[in-house]
């Protein structure tokens, strides 16, 4: 089976779990994992949590994903944020993407700049130490 026919067959597969089941047409969920039930019991559990736990702590700038396509076309998201090639800051320079890591500049709060620092995916660069967490 060649690539092309692998992702005819991926897509079909797709395409026909997200149609509604006819035996089951009143239970339809948003989820392919979790029922309308569960979903519901997620949603509360998360709203229970307090606000300290929801967020990530200022002082770490974490890699949370990278889109490559090539070395001018690529996203990345840094603390939750979505950064493009054409984005700036004054904290932090990207300075090169590859398919599973991110390069970088950055002043940390003491005011110190460390050069070169290479994250990958779930990495973070602690801005109070200079390390790679």
């Amino acid at each position: 089976m060649d690539r092309q026919q692998k992702f005819a067959a991926i897509a079909l597969v797709l395409a026909f779990l997200s149609q509604p089941s006819t035996s089951n047409a009143g239970a339809s969920s948003p989820s392919l994992f979790f029922t309308k039930q569960e979903t519901s019991e997620i949603n509360r559990s998360y709203a229970q949590l307090p606000q300290t736990q929801l967020q990530r702590p200022i002082h770490l700038l974490h890699l949370d994903s990278i889109l490559y396509f090539t070395p001018t076309q690529w996203s990345v998201w840094l603390q939750g944020k979505k950064w493009t090639p054409e984005m700036r800051d004054d904290r932090f320079t990207i300075q090169e993407v590859g398919r599973d890591y991110l390069r970088l500049k950055a002043t940390l709060q003491n005011g110190r700049v460390v050069d070169q620092v290479k994250l990958r995916t779930n990495q973070a660069l602690n801005l109070l130490t200079g390390e790679v967490q």
